[in-house]
């Protein structure tokens, strides 16, 4: 037996090669990539290109979905926030009390290709216009989108239905009603 082939060990007989210095480093930057994903992260990192001071226009999009003898109903309300207002603050407060897990469906990037479950009723969809475009936040239960519209990242709330229900509440106690219609 060559030493320069093997490593003996007395107690337990031959040892393999020890790995390459690259294998190494990979599985560590392999764990590092898993943690970002398994560590929960406040408002301002999970929703990085959202930039409050610049939003022009808020517009909400409030679905509601009933169930009784006749049949299924839905209704959808259009609400808007003034940027300039008390409720705009309250509303960037409110997303901020909780922080976000995203999603494994982002792990290899692109999201939830398949569409949402939406396990929240009502539900909305927050849009904040800004001047590089529109910034989008929906509120659906289990999935909690959020970034600039066609490249957005899933994420779940660590304060879950609870937290979400209390923003919808707040959003229809709060928006300016603009229309009412059932589609």
């Amino acid at each position: 037996m060559h030493e320069t082939d093997q490593t003996t060990d007395k107690s337990q007989g031959v040892l393999p090669p020890s790995r390459p210095w690259y294998q190494k480093v990979l599985f560590v930057f392999g764990i590092f990539y898993l943690l970002t994903f398994l560590l929960p992260r406040p408002f301002w990192l999970a929703a990085k290109d959202f930039a409050p001071e610049e939003v022009e226009h808020i517009s909400i999009t409030y679905f509601d979905r009933t169930v009784d003898e006749t049949g299924s109903h839905s209704v959808v309300k259009e609400y808007t926030i003034d940027p300039q207002s008390e409720s705009y603050q309250t509303l960037l407060d409110l997303l901020s009390s909780t922080w976000y897990r995203k999603q494994f469906a982002n792990l290899a990037g692109g999201g939830n290709t398949r569409g949402y479950s939406i396990s929240l009723n009502p539900h909305v969809s927050i849009y904040f216009t800004q001047p590089e475009g529109t910034y989008e936040i929906s509120l659906f239960g289990k999935d909690m989108p959020m970034g600039p519209r066609r490249r957005r990242t899933d994420y779940s709330p660590l304060g879950g239905m609870e937290f979400q229900k209390e923003v919808v509440a707040f959003l229809a106690e709060n928006g300016t009603l603009v229309q009412t219609y059932e589609p």
